[in-house]
């Protein structure tokens, strides 16, 4: 009886674990095949996508930096004598044209001078003529006819001296400009040292701004200057490019560019702080891709390009410049390649791909790029 015990109990052992044998490979068997379906390429559905053609452009490229107004030409008006004024001919903050009396010394003394010299002049040139007409009959020596001739010319030269120190009682305007504040008043004894106002020529008005040394190269003449203000928020104020410095600041690697900006009704004023947007010269046509097509994972960039045969590809590009909807693209991309702006999130590279209804081909608008 034990030993038929010890049979049945191995028959059993063996039945059950032949059963188990032959369900764990039905079960693998199964899942294999299961797999194996659903990799098949005829089952693969395609991604639905968006695609947009590679385009050739001109990326207008801007730099942006901060500037400060300045005035034309700008002078402190005083004057070359000293003396009491006796006459103030402006009103502060009007315009004045170049040779206009701005303010009159008293004069009478300088007056006097003059005319006591007109005098003396007269009476050297008297002299001088019934010198002549003596010589003329050996009467006078040369050397007294040579005095005669120096001496009026002494004359003449003192009352050219004394008209000039006359007219220094005058104070005139250098050049077209606004005059700002009285800071004298009639009555006032001045010298040189003494400001009676200010005069600035701000149409148009000075900007000054930094630029990179990067851009120097892009930099010209004549470019497109766009100026903010806090004061006038809304409203943007063009100039062009006169000048570009002759030199780069060698602590900060930029350039002082001074650009013209109109201001014909004068709100700008010297001093004030303004947002500068320079247009540089686009360069070259560069093939163009909108913003959504690119995909970035750490430093490298990529995009799917759409295949005559429905598979997207996967091609690593290398950007360029940014602006708004566009990216440059300087290698990986030729004109006219379709690439995927929309439905990147299912895609893998060598996925079969559809293009959405209503969709195609079709290049983005385009506005000025910001340097960097």
């Amino acid at each position: 009886m034990r030993i038929i015990g010890q049979i049945i109990l191995i028959a059993g052992l063996a039945a059950a674990g032949a059963g188990a044998w032959y369900g764990w490979d039905h079960l693998a068997g199964g899942e294999a095949g299961q797999a194996s379906a659903t990799v098949t390429p005829a089952t693969v559905r395609p991604v639905t996508v968006e695609l947009a053609a590679v385009t050739p452009r001109q990326l207008a490229r801007v730099v942006e930096a901060v500037g400060t107004a300045r005035a034309m030409d700008a002078v402190t008006v005083s004057t070359k004598i000293s003396g009491r004024i006796s006459d103030l001919n402006f009103t502060p903050g009007t315009t004045v044209e170049a040779g206009r009396v701005l303010a009159s010394l008293d004069d009478a003394a300088a007056r006097a001078t003059v005319a006591q010299l007109e005098a003396a002049v007269h009476e050297a040139q008297t002299q001088l003529e019934r010198t002549r007409q003596l010589r003329q009959r050996n009467a006078v020596s040369a050397a007294e006819f040579d005095t005669r001739t120096t001496s009026l010319a002494a004359a003449r030269a003192q009352l050219a001296a004394a008209r000039a120190e006359l007219a220094d009682h005058k104070v005139v305007a250098p050049f077209t400009g606004r005059v700002g504040l009285r800071q004298v008043s009639i009555g006032a004894v001045i010298g040189p040292d003494t400001a009676i106002t200010t005069l600035d020529d701000i149409d148009p008005i000075k900007l000054s701004f930094a630029v990179p040394e990067t851009a120097l190269a892009q930099l010209s003449a004549g470019q497109t200057v766009a100026a903010r203000s806090a004061a006038y928020p809304d409203e943007a104020f063009t100039g062009r490019v006169q000048f570009i410095d002759t030199r780069i600041d060698v602590a900060t690697r930029a350039v002082t560019v001074e650009a013209a900006v109109d201001n014909p009704d004068g709100r700008l004023k010297p001093g004030m702080f303004m947002a500068v947007t320079l247009t540089l010269d686009p360069g070259p046509d560069m093939p163009t891709i909108p913003e959504t097509a690119m995909i970035r994972e750490g430093r490298l960039a990529y995009v799917y390009v759409a295949g005559a045969d429905g598979i997207a590809k996967r091609r690593i590009i290398e950007p360029g410049r940014r602006q708004d909807g566009l990216i440059e693209v300087l290698k990986g991309l030729e004109p006219g390649e379709p690439v995927v702006v929309a439905g990147h999130q299912r895609l893998r590279d060598g996925a079969p791909i559809t293009v959405a209804t209503g969709t195609g081909t079709t290049g983005t608008g385009a506005r000025p790029a910001t340097a960097g």
